[in-house]
């Protein structure tokens, strides 16, 4: 695997997410950004840059996929940098996540509903639908759908929005 502290930036990222809280309407999201992508036979890592609304870096997230050619994807999305969090989704399973932000940790629970995910040498897809408790608090559903497109060149455009 390759260290992530060398990265290409070989590949465009885009993550389409939708994020539903108790009896409200549906809130999208969308991001479009360079990202470091590794594919070997067993696992798949994308890298990329975190920023905020102004542009600026703001951390790194690596999100790491496992047995996608089973059928039973495990997938960890690591975020480290303004917030950090090491949350691990895989269908029908329930994990606890410590979200650390300057403000405090945030417990709360992800159960993973559905899991999939189709990845070759050039890029690929992969559909996240889960549930977020956070304790008494609140309860959202959540759904990601993420592709990675390889690039040929280093020189393209990308842009962040949401």
């Amino acid at each position: 695997m390759a260290n992530e502290n060398s990265r290409q930036e070989n590949a465009v990222l885009t993550i389409r997410s939708q994020l539903v809280y108790e009896n409200d309407e549906p809130e999208w999201s969308d991001l479009n950004t360079k990202a470091d992508f590794h594919y070997h036979k067993s696992e798949v890592k994308i890298i990329y840059t975190d920023v905020d609304d102004r542009g600026e870096e703001t951390g790194q997230t690596v999100i790491t996929v496992t047995g996608f050619h089973d059928g039973e994807p495990l997938v960890t999305i690591h975020k480290t940098g303004f917030t950090d969090a090491l949350m691990i989704l895989e269908s029908g399973k329930t994990h606890p996540v410590e979200y650390e932000t300057p403000f405090g940790t945030l417990s709360m629970q992800l159960h993973t509903m559905q899991a999939h995910a189709d990845f070759s040498q050039y890029g690929g897809e992969m559909y996240l639908r889960y549930a977020m408790d956070v304790g008494d608090h609140s309860e959202n559903i959540n759904t990601i759908v993420l592709r990675v497109t390889m690039q040929a060149s280093a020189d393209f455009a990308v842009q962040h929005r949401s």
